[in-house]
């Protein structure tokens, strides 16, 4: 365990302690790191294919691991030590993301790939959650680190899509894959030199399928989970707007850099004066 908070619960407090440091900071970089992944696909498939269509559906594949995932590939944080779990997912993105940026790859291919990168980072959310209780052992100050870590989600998000735009625009879209997978491999060794090493796995008493059996007969027996799914079901259908607008930045610029597909709008030829 950690050194003790010695009663403070407040932020100073949670900060106070090294390990959450790291891990705060690991969190922030494969949140950014995560957003710069999206940006930079949908430029690459808008520029291959020239078709928003397209690039808004490569865009909300994105989140079809957060719907398949969790059932998968979360149980992976109670099979195997928890600090574990967190830097193989973290190290398998980055060299996905490497991949994805060579430049002879195809755009279905990339889609693929990034849907696997997602996939890799379901096990380390609740691998870190899990973690919290180990590296903070007062209560207060883990709900306060929990607290932390939630805000800045959002915040990550923010600033992985400023940053994704910046890169993307002052490089290329294969230039700020590379960029993304050392944000990954940062995350990573974040984790495995300051984060200690716990001996922490849940049990496994009942099997994968077993368990999401478990989970949806809990859930069809409440009327209130029930609503809360739908709610969460609904509350997905945000991105439609998000994936729409992605590439309109781009469309408005194509051209302009030479590894676009498009080519410059052609101005209308001067209307020819009738022969008399």
């Amino acid at each position: 365990m950690v050194e003790s908070s010695r009663g403070r619960t407040g932020y100073r407090a949670v900060f106070a302690l090294g390990a959450f440091r790291a891990l705060f900071t690991a969190h922030v970089i494969s949140v950014v790191g995560d957003q710069l992944a999206r940006v930079a696909l949908v430029v690459l498939v808008y520029d291959r294919t020239g078709s928003p269509a397209w690039s808004a559906l490569a865009y909300a594949l994105t989140f079809l691991p957060a719907l398949i995932g969790g059932p998968l590939v979360a149980g992976l944080a109670d099979r195997y030590p928890r600090r574990t779990v967190m830097i193989v997912a973290d190290l398998v993105r980055a060299a996905v993301v490497a991949l994805m940026a060579w430049p002879g790859l195809p755009w279905q291919a990339v889609c693929a790939l990034l849907i696997v990168v997602q996939l890799a980072g379901a096990p380390a959310v609740p691998a870190r959650s899990a973690l919290l209780p180990a590296l903070i052992p007062d209560p207060a100050v883990m709900r306060t680190g929990i607290a932390a870590l939630s805000t800045v989600t959002q915040l990550g998000q923010i600033l992985g899509f400023a940053a994704g735009g910046i890169l993307v625009g002052a490089i290329d879209p294969g230039g700020a894959l590379l960029v993304d997978a050392v944000t990954f491999a940062a995350s990573a060794l974040l984790v495995a030199v300051f984060v200690p090493s716990i001996a922490t796995t849940g049990s496994q008493s009942l099997g994968w399928w077993e368990r999401i059996r478990a989970g949806a007969t809990v859930v069809r027996r409440d009327a209130h989970l029930l609503v809360l799914v739908g709610y969460a079901a609904l509350s997905g259908t945000y991105i439609v707007g998000e994936a729409l607008a992605a590439p309109t930045p781009r469309i408005s610029v194509a051209g302009r850099r030479p590894w676009a597909c498009s080519s410059p709008p052609t101005p209308p030829a001067a209307p020819r004066r009738p022969s008399l």
